[in-house]
């Protein structure tokens, strides 16, 4: 039985109870896959920058939920089963700004990661309050979080994870589902989680829907 370590990515600005509820969550399904797997998970929570730092140096195996990531050292699951929420943030100096109120909305510059369940939200989001904006795509969001640093856009869509002391929550957008990651060395995990995660969706295609629920109650 292989022993694998998961570094579960905290956001910065969740509760206590969203982070014990995601948790369960990810712990739950992965007893899940392990009937596939022949694995044992072990879990440790961090920032998404601590998470990332101890993958880089081997001391976790996967890290997660992580939506896009274009960096040739990772590889993304093929299954994307872990919920997470997409919400609207600005700088946390910005006083203009309130989504209650469309008119100080109008003509704001939205900045978000390339995917497109969360653009698609986005975008319904946006007609659904009638805010007229522009919006702005990133391919990493680490562009994206300097670009807000250096006001060349106004508010981003993220899922937390990116969201330090320096930014405040605006509005919730939408729920997505994101990957775990892992780096190269390590593709044979991943097949591995793969599979597993697969032979899950296969048998169970709304196991995801239905844990979601159980894990909320």
């Amino acid at each position: 039985v292989d022993e694998i370590k998961i570094g579960l990515i905290e956001p910065v600005q969740s509760n206590a109870d969203v982070k014990e509820l995601s948790r369960r969550y990810v712990t739950s399904y992965m007893i899940e896959t392990a009937k596939y797997s022949d694995c044992k998970y072990i879990y440790e929570s961090g920032s998404l920058q601590e998470c990332y730092e101890k993958l880089l140096r081997g001391e976790l195996d996967f890290i997660g939920p992580v939506g896009n990531n274009n960096d040739d050292r990772f590889i993304l699951s093929e299954v994307a089963p872990i919920p997470a929420i997409i919400n609207l943030y600005c700088r946390r100096d910005n006083e203009k700004l309130f989504a209650q109120n469309a008119e100080s909305v109008q003509n704001a510059r939205i900045g978000f990661v390339e995917n497109e369940r969360a653009e698609k939200f986005l975008k319904y989001h946006i007609a659904e309050n009638y805010w007229q904006v522009e919006l702005q795509s990133f391919e990493s969001a680490q562009d994206m979080m300097t670009a807000l640093a250096e006001n060349k856009i106004d508010m981003i869509a993220d899922d937390g994870t990116h969201i330090t002391e320096n930014e405040k929550f605006l509005s919730a957008v939408g729920q997505i589902y994101e990957r775990f990651i892992t780096t190269q060395d390590k593709k044979f995990l991943m097949d591995k989680l793969n599979s597993a995660m697969l032979t899950i969706e296969l048998r169970y295609p709304f196991f995801t829907t239905w844990l979601q629920h159980a894990r909320l109650l």
